[in-house]
């Protein structure tokens, strides 16, 4: 360990580098090719640059800064594996080391973070913005994924491979670096496309049944489910109906939970986007008690496979990018 580095930056790197945390993380991410990815920032680099004011005053924070987005890079690449159908496997095989995968660290003027593969290194670049993280990170799960499925889609690009060089030899971060980035974010859409006739699109119950399939939970109350897919609302409405317990004090047996499934005001066939799940204050004299949805978080990811990109407290996000087929 460099001892020209502050004693605030060696004590982070103690505990989140030498204690293995990060490292632990990205061993997993490639488990299932047999290799193991390192990962040994350029603390001095990155000092220089100062990713955020606040580093200037606690060093200490720019690793966790730095950990933290080496775990989501790490989450990025185990979920581009899962939806690999085979070349990304290969090209990692044939691309990296003999027994490891190598992952830089650098800072871009983007405002996003974001990754491509450098091929004169023949290692990932992981290129942190310049300023302070979005709140939640894992949000940018899919945008990453997407990056690393296509990084060995294309053959190097010299002038972008030498600003790249330039910048992780020297230290520097400068916009060619934030402009090589970007680049590499999506690939270009085809020559000449233009934006479609609204008149050539399917209608939107149509259209939607499409993927990518978006799934959106507000934890009230009420529970509110958003969801882009209609079967899949529709199919809960259903499940939660079936078993959904009574009131045994009323004489009436009203059903425990208010299960409403609502339709999306665009379209003209039926397209239901919200289900609202509601524990009716009737029942309970006063103030309801708190609707558990474990179970419907159960039910998202187990049953309907659809795959948690955010979370916090209240509120979980989903994304299915694989068509439903017809039972």
């Amino acid at each position: 360990m460099s001892t020209a580095l502050p004693p605030t930056i060696r004590d982070a790197m103690a505990r989140q580098w030498e204690l293995e945390a990060p490292h632990e993380v990205l061993t997993a991410a490639l488990a299932p090719l047999g290799r193991r990815v390192l990962c040994h920032p350029d603390w001095d680099v990155l000092c220089t640059t100062a990713l955020h004011p606040d580093h200037a005053h606690d060093l200490s924070r720019l690793v966790d800064h730095v950990a933290d987005c080496v775990c989501v890079w790490a989450s990025a690449l185990r979920d581009a594996l899962d939806r690999d159908v085979g070349m990304l496997r290969k090209s990692l095989l044939e691309g990296i080391k003999p027994d490891f995968l190598e992952l830089l660290v650098d800072v871009s003027s983007s405002p996003s973070i974001s990754t491509h593969w450098h091929w004169q290194k023949g290692a990932f670049v992981l290129l942190l913005p310049k300023g302070a993280l979005p709140h939640h990170l894992n949000a940018a799960i899919p945008q990453l994924s997407a990056q690393i499925l296509l990084a060995f889609s294309k053959g190097p690009k010299p002038a972008l491979s030498a600003a790249g060089h330039a910048c992780l030899d020297d230290g520097s971060a400068s916009d060619t670096t934030a402009s090589a980035a970007s680049s590499v974010a999506f690939p270009p859409p085809p020559a000449g496309e233009s934006l479609p006739d609204t008149h050539a699109l399917p209608r939107p119950d149509e259209l939607l049944l499409r993927p990518p399939y978006f799934l959106h939970i507000a934890h009230g109350p009420p529970t509110v489910l958003q969801c882009s897919h209609s079967p899949s609302l529709s199919f809960l409405e259903s499940y939660l109906k079936k078993w959904c317990r009574t009131n045994g004090r009323r004489t009436d047996r009203p059903p425990m939970v208010d299960v409403t499934l609502s339709q999306s005001p665009f379209g003209l066939g039926p397209l239901h986007d919200v289900l609202t799940l509601q524990l009716p204050a009737a029942q309970y004299g006063g103030a309801p008690p708190v609707l558990s949805v474990p179970i419907v978080l159960h039910l998202v990811e187990s049953v309907l496979g659809y795959r948690l990109v955010y979370s916090d407290s209240s509120r979980w996000q989903y994304r299915r990018d694989v068509p439903f087929t017809k039972t």
